[in-house]
């Protein structure tokens, strides 16, 4: 071989291994984080989504009777959600509450 091509050989290698050093140091496509809802509450948070005798139910903000009881229980559900809901989850909204009890309840 010539040296031309043994030195372009070299140098093409060279760049291949600093091209995979830096891309193995940026950050790639971001993960799905989970979901982490409201669990402070607020003035503006209408409902609160929480464990009620082992199921899934809706309160109003301030109110100790739930609204509605769900057929979730919460044995069924993944550790993080039974935690999130021993404290209460709030829904600013009706259409927050909405999407709450889909991801609670589907």
């Amino acid at each position: 071989m010539s040296r031309r091509l043994v030195f372009c050989l070299v140098l093409t290698i060279a760049f291949l291994s600093i091209i995979g050093v830096i891309s193995s140091l940026t950050p790639g496509t971001p993960q799905a984080k989970p979901r982490i809802f409201e669990t402070e509450p607020s003035k503006a948070c209408e409902y609160i989504v929480k464990e009620f005798y082992g199921r899934v139910a809706v309160f109003e903000n301030g109110k100790e009777t739930p609204l509605d009881i769900t057929d979730t229980a919460i044995d069924s559900l993944p550790d993080f959600d039974k935690q999130q809901l021993k404290i209460g989850v709030y829904a600013a909204n009706e259409r927050e509450l909405k999407r709450l009890l889909e991801d609670y309840c589907s």
